[in-house]
């Protein structure tokens, strides 16, 4: 009950209710218990009320996306009897109770602005995932546990671009130096290093990546030394695009092609 878990199913989104159902039915001994294998299973049953969210900041950071859990540490700490369990619980609810989001800084611009963001998502996964040179590479799991705002889980979340993870690769800045880097992008069917994190349950079956669009054709510019594309059709191209692609010079091969030069 404690867990993420499942963040869609009917356990977890009515965790709460179900636990306030429960608990009318139990004594004082063992709402108790209850409360004490709380504390055990968060590993708090040496810490006191006061110093919790000192000593467990992880946990706390978690409790903060994790209204369920919340909800039920809530219920547990008001419920009879007040013993020193319950104190403890109590003490994790001010310190867990999620901050109203900050009015967003105005951002200073890009020094290298994307019009379109699946060329933008190529150019990141050339340079973060193949010549690992943008830092830091972003990994689905990290991202996910540093996320304050809700629980993201592959379970959950997988079977698409995962919003904030596309907000900020749409977002993040690329100096012009390394984009200078770039001779050729590689677009696999959803198979890219970065897509692994973006959209980690992908099915090159059913699925459609991100497409690219006629806009991409002003963003060249900043790829200088582009001269190769692969499996550019994966992301479904206008004509007027191929035909701006060739103009520049850049060279495109499919995904089949590439394949067989490799062999």
């Amino acid at each position: 009950m404690f867990g993420d878990g499942d963040t869609d199913s009917y356990p977890y989104q009515n965790a709460a209710a179900i636990l306030k159902a429960a608990l009318p039915q139990c004594d004082a001994a063992q709402t108790e218990i209850l409360q004490q294998q709380v504390l055990e299973e968060f590993d708090l049953t040496e810490n006191g009320a006061d110093d919790t969210a000192d000593t467990r900041p992880g946990l706390i950071k978690w409790l903060k996306r994790s209204r369920p859990v919340r909800e039920n540490i809530r219920l547990l700490a008001e419920a009879a009897p007040d013993t020193p369990a319950a104190a403890a619980l109590r003490g994790l609810l001010p310190a867990a109770k999620p901050s109203k989001p900050a009015k967003a800084a105005k951002a200073a611009p890009p020094q290298t602005p994307f019009r379109d963001t699946a060329l933008k998502l190529a150019v990141i996964d050339e340079l973060m995932y193949r010549q690992n040179t943008l830092a830091p590479r972003l990994n689905f799991d990290r991202f996910a546990a540093d996320c304050e705002t809700r629980v993201i889980s592959r379970d959950t979340d997988g079977y698409a671009p995962v919003p904030e993870i596309l907000d900020y690769f749409t977002r993040l800045d690329i100096p012009p130096e390394m984009l200078a880097t770039v001779e050729e992008l590689h677009i696999e069917d959803g198979c890219s290093p970065l897509y692994a994190e973006l959209w980690p349950y992908y099915d090159p079956g059913c699925d459609q990546m991100l497409p690219i669009t006629q806009a991409a054709a002003a963003d060249l510019p900043r790829l200088p030394h582009l001269k190769r594309i692969t499996g550019l059709e994966n992301l479904n191209p206008p004509p007027a695009l191929l035909a701006e692609l060739q103009k520049s010079g850049i060279r495109l091969a499919t995904q089949e092609e590439y394949d067989e030069e490799a062999d």
